[in-house]
């Protein structure tokens, strides 16, 4: 008996097909931050070309900064689409199908269609799982990677060194996760000869990866990426340990709870049978336990709490749950086994045509079709409204996303002031306007609107705006 039997061919190709071609006519918006930033910086990648590929840039205080926050790997298969002739709104979420069904492959390689059912029913996988984000590319690296380290075939340790790289290029340090696992599993597995030749020669080429990466960043921009990342990500984010702000309480205590309240019931069905029943194989269950608990202690050691940090933990999650039931389903309940695996083709499908029909109520997408409302109302103009985030690069970066204006000016680009409408959407169309302003680097002619006494919207003529206010905020 094979637990990693391969999926139906016929079915697979099918959801493959109809899932990427429907990401292509799904309206998709950009619901997050994130995700308008990285599909900006994937859309420059696309157009300048040349060592944009290697040396990102964003809008940053006003001015054009070097990207070291994140590396540019997740940003790669936007651009590359982007480059092959798919337009700016469908290749972000194309990339991020991509990613997801590398994911599903590598969790069915590692644990079987049961474990990816379960994965798919987790509540994050629907929240973050169609976002032009970190989330799905750096679980799908780590997957890969587990699943070749599990694997016997003869080039599985190439699979784990280019997924190791993977995990790295999306997440930076958090790829350090594989081979903290890989060296505790070494130490750990009932194996008579541990494979330490295959980890040595893979997390060998891995980092001749990274290395490559660094010498062909310093020779463009004349610094060292990865130094630069641990300056402005990674070490700021550890000063403050594990109560980052005190009235959000212990770092500990925020990502076990949500740990256990986004893998419920899965991680109680985890205990529960592997209690009941003899591991069939504890090799298994301690790797698994191994990634759980390494990513777990990389989470709440920074300041930063976010839930989307934990989502590289599901599949680990979903992976222990499926281990009790997988042999006995496949073997002596058929007609369970092929609901799984429905289960788990079609999710993706399902996940895109979800997202295209739950984005309609989405604030960012709001914003931009107002934005298009007044520009068609109003030829000749360029002003910008909408709830924006209350990150003002973020903006910027949604900004640049929904206006098609991509190049920013060289040199430091006018300041301007800005009014968010109401929370209510049917605001825009009554010109009610409140007074909440937002610092955003415009990339065309800048207004300034200043609300009347009766709460409508007064539109100046379009010049270019006088002395900016006090940068401070504060109401004039």
């Amino acid at each position: 008996m094979s637990l990693n039997r391969r999926p139906p061919f016929g079915y697979t190709l099918l959801m493959l097909a109809l899932s990427l071609w429907a990401c292509t006519w799904v309206s998709y918006a950009l619901t997050d931050g994130d995700s308008a930033l990285f599909a900006a910086i994937g859309r420059d990648m696309a157009v300048e070309g040349g060592e944009r590929w290697w040396v990102t840039q964003w809008a940053f205080q006003g001015e054009v900064a070097w990207f070291v926050e994140h590396p540019p790997g997740a940003f790669w298969p936007n651009a590359v689409l982007q480059k092959l002739g798919f337009c700016e709104t469908s290749a972000p979420l194309l990339a991020n199908a991509l990613w997801l069904w590398l994911l599903i492959a590598a969790l069915w390689s590692l644990a079987g269609p049961l474990a990816v059912s379960m994965l798919v029913l987790h509540y994050p996988m629907w929240k973050y799982g169609l976002r032009a984000g970190l989330e799905i590319p750096f679980t799908a690296s780590v997957t890969l990677a587990f699943a070749a380290w599990r694997s016997s075939h003869r080039f599985a340790w190439v699979i784990l060194a280019v997924a190791t790289a993977a995990a790295f290029f999306t997440r930076g340090v958090f790829g350090a996760l594989i081979p903290l696992c890989l060296l505790l599993d070494l130490f750990r597995t009932s194996s008579k000869a541990p494979p330490w030749r295959k980890a040595v020669l893979a997390m060998t080429l891995a980092a001749l990866f990274l290395l490559l990466f660094d010498f062909w960043q310093s020779r463009i921009s004349g610094r060292s990426f990865w130094l630069a990342y641990l300056q402005k990500q990674v070490f700021p984010s550890l000063e403050t340990g594990g109560t980052p702000h005190g009235n959000r309480g212990s770092t500990l205590l925020y990502y076990g709870g949500r740990l256990l309240l986004y893998s419920f019931p899965w991680w109680a069905l985890a205990l529960w049978g592997n209690l009941k029943k003899k591991a069939s194989d504890p090799d298994a269950i301690r790797l698994a336990c191994f990634w759980l608990l390494v990513l777990f202690l990389a989470v709440i050691v920074p300041r930063r709490q976010g839930s989307r940090y934990l989502f590289a933990a599901f599949p680990a999650v979903a992976w222990l749950a499926a281990m009790p039931w997988t042999g006995a389903w496949e073997t002596r309940k058929p007609m369970y086994w092929k609901v799984a695996t429905l289960l788990a083709l079609t999710a993706p499908l399902l996940m895109i045509l979800g997202k295209g029909i739950l984005s309609k109520q989405d604030a960012w997408q709001i914003s931009a079709v107002q934005w298009r409302q007044f520009r068609h109302q109003n030829p000749g103009t360029e002003p910008i409204f909408g709830d924006f985030a209350p990150h003002d690069d973020r903006s910027k970066q949604f900004i640049r996303f929904h206006s098609g204006r991509w190049a920013l000016r060289r040199g430091r680009p006018q300041a301007g002031l800005w009014y968010q409408p109401l929370e209510r959407p049917q605001a825009w169309a009554e010109g009610e306007w409140k007074g909440t302003r937002l610092w955003l680097t415009d990339l065309g002619a800048l207004w300034r609107l200043e609300p009347l006494q009766d709460g409508r919207l007064h539109l100046p003529d379009a010049k270019a705006p006088e002395t900016p206010p006090d940068p401070s905020g504060e109401r004039r």
